[in-house]
Order: structure tokens, then sequence, then C-alpha cells
């Protein structure tokens, strides 16, 4: 059996599986042996003379383009194919183009009506023709729906985003103009000095938290002794 839509056959004694088949009022129902589908790339086709698998390969015999066996068990002679398999690769015959109704004869359909020069001009008059129409309508629909205002500045929300934006970048260029990028040298420079600073300004907090606690220290020990004389 060909199952054309799988690309399967169904080979008789062989792919045996089990089926657990219910009972039924027709069938007694229970454990049945049954073929299993066979992907197409595992058959071979079997040569008519030798009876057995072969693989196949197109030649031209007597003007025809034949199918012939190839391999051990070949015998080289053209192996004909089922007439339900060849019921089965035709095709649908062509559509009729003489009965289909067109409006326009196919002639007319290539011939050339306009030059490149016409075509391109055409083109862009007509886009150019597009843009005028956005634009004016755009041009009408701000005029008719206008964009609040600030009642601060007197600017719309994207005027004052605008203006926002260019006093940003000029800041950034006075700051730039001010400040010039530095060299890896001068940038080294500058960590070494900051890491100096660091280290001073910590050995100064150190010393303070000395002299305090040896105050302290020291005012405990004078407080003890004038207990002791007490």
């Amino acid at each position: 059996k060909l199952l054309k839509d799988r690309n399967r056959v169904v080979v008789e004694g062989k792919n045996l599986v089990k089926r657990n088949i219910p009972r039924q009022p027709d069938s007694p129902g229970g454990i049945i042996t049954m073929e299993s589908p066979i992907h197409v790339s595992n058959v071979q086709v079997v040569d008519p003379v030798t009876d057995g698998p072969v693989r196949i390969a197109w030649e031209m015999i007597d003007g025809e383009l034949k199918r012939v066996g190839r391999g051990p068990y070949s015998s080289f002679t053209p192996i004909p194919i089922p007439e339900e398999h060849l019921a089965l690769r035709q095709r649908k015959p062509p559509r009729n183009l003489e009965k289909a109704v067109s409006t326009t004869p196919l002639a007319e359909c290539f011939e050339d009506t306009i030059s490149a020069e016409e075509t391109d001009t055409s083109l862009l008059a007509h886009a150019m023709k597009l843009l005028k129409i956005n634009t004016r309508d755009r041009i009408n629909y701000d005029q008719k729906n206008p964009a609040p205002k600030s009642t601060k500045t007197g600017l719309t929300k994207p005027q004052e985003r605008r203006v926002a934006k260019t006093i940003n970048l000029r800041a950034k260029m006075e700051e730039e103009k001010k400040n010039p990028k530095l060299t890896q040298a001068e940038r080294r420079k500058q960590r070494l000095a900051k890491r100096i600073r660091f280290q001073k300004n910590r050995l100064k907090k150190q010393e303070k938290i000395a002299a305090i606690i040896a105050g302290q220290q020291a005012d405990a020990a004078q407080q003890a002794s004038a207990q002791a004389s007490a």
C-alpha cells in the first residue's frame, strides 16, 4: 500500500507492530499483529528478473526515458512503473486560456505606451503633488488645532524642549572650553594628587582622634587621683 501524502509505504510482513483492539460487536478484539507504515527512504524497488532490491536510475532506451535498476541484484533491464502509480503521477490539465475572459488583449499588455523619461517626470510630479497635499493638510491642521502654550514662557512644549536642548548643548560646549580634555599623563597626575590628599586628610583625622583620646585619659587620671587624695 502506498501513502503518497505521507511519503510512506506498507510492506507485507515487514515492520510488524502489535495493537490492542477493543472488543466490538463485529470483532472479538484483542492483541492483533499488523504492518506499520515505513518511510520510502527505507525501502527499495524489486527487480522483476532477479527479485532482488535495486536502486533506481533513469536512462534513454530506444529514444524513451526509462528507469533501470542499479546494484548487485540488478538485471539492467527496464523496470516498468505500475499503472496505479502512473495514475498518481498524472497532473491536472492546464487551464484553457482561450476560454478565459480577458478585458485587454495580451499583445496590448506588453506594448510600450509611454517612454522612460515621461514615466520619470510623471512619477516625480505625482510625488510632488502628494507632498504638497500632505504639507497643506498639516498646516491647516496646525492652524485649526494649535498646541497649548505655557503661561510662563509663551512657548509650546516642543518649542520648550528644543530651547532646553540648545541651552544644554551650549553649556556643555562652554565647559569643554574651560576644561579641555586632558592627556593620559595629566589624568594620572590628578589621580596621584587626589590619593595623596585623601591620605593626608585621613592622617589628620587620626591625629585629632588620638589627641581627644589622650585628653580623656588625662582627665580620667586627674579625677582618680583627686578621689584618692580625698
